[in-house]
């Protein structure tokens, strides 16, 4: 009884020993998980006018991207000069509009030959469509900055569509219509459209960017648009 039971038990981890044989064979067999592409953005604030709300701000792109399947890494650069890496988009962070963009203009993307794409934020135009004056008069409460950062995130999440496929127009509704209002720039509960998913990964291994002959724009306010050429600015 006793060697019946030996033996048994020897068929038993022999039996044991191949299934996780062939287990190991398996995994090594079994593909490699494709690499998620990843978008570097390189936040340009030489005026540190939003400093305060730069870390959170890198938070909340980073989750809207993983809603779309994207790695994202965030450089802080202070102005100056140094040597564009393949593929970046440059997140320069400005007061106000510049002429002859108008006042409600929240960000502005032009892209550029051989990878080089910029963006613009005019941080007084979030502030007022966010109900905040437009000129920083005081610390914000906690609430505020995290409201102004998860607005700054979703323009800034704009204009990289804009700068990745220029030829795109804005839609009715979503993150790449013309008109970004307050409730969806404040809103906790948001997602990368499918339509949108990609661009996104186009961005992120994009190597070169036609010359596009205008400037795309996003405003708040009203969703009148005007073309002053080469300027478009809905």
């Amino acid at each position: 009884m006793r060697a019946g039971i030996v033996v048994l038990g020897f068929g038993f981890s022999l039996l044991a020993l191949g299934a996780l044989a062939d287990m190991v064979v398996a995994v090594k067999e079994a593909p490699a998980a494709a690499k998620r592409p990843s978008l570097r953005l390189v936040w340009v604030d030489v005026h540190k006018i939003a400093e305060a709300v730069r870390p959170v701000a890198f938070a909340e792109t980073t989750i809207l991207l993983e809603s779309a399947g994207v790695d994202l890494e965030w450089e802080k650069n202070d102005g100056r000069q140094r040597d564009v890496r393949d593929g970046e988009v440059q997140v320069v962070l400005l007061p106000e509009p510049m002429p002859p963009l108008r006042r409600h203009i929240m960000g502005a993307a032009q892209p550029g030959a051989y990878g080089v794409r910029v963006v613009w934020v005019f941080l007084a135009s979030v502030r007022e469509a966010l109900g905040l004056p437009r000129r920083a008069s005081g610390l914000l409460r906690p609430i505020e900055m995290r409201r102004l950062a998860r607005a700054l995130a979703r323009v800034i999440l704009h204009e990289v569509v804009h700068v990745t496929d220029p030829a795109r127009p804005h839609a009715a509704r979503g993150l790449l219509a013309a008109r970004l209002d307050r409730p969806f720039l404040e809103s906790g509960r948001l997602e990368i459209e499918t339509e949108l998913v990609p661009v996104f990964r186009a961005a992120a291994e994009v190597r070169e960017t036609p010359v596009d002959e205008g400037l795309m724009a996003v405003r708040g306010g009203d969703s009148m648009s005007a073309t002053m050429a080469p300027i478009i600015a809905d």
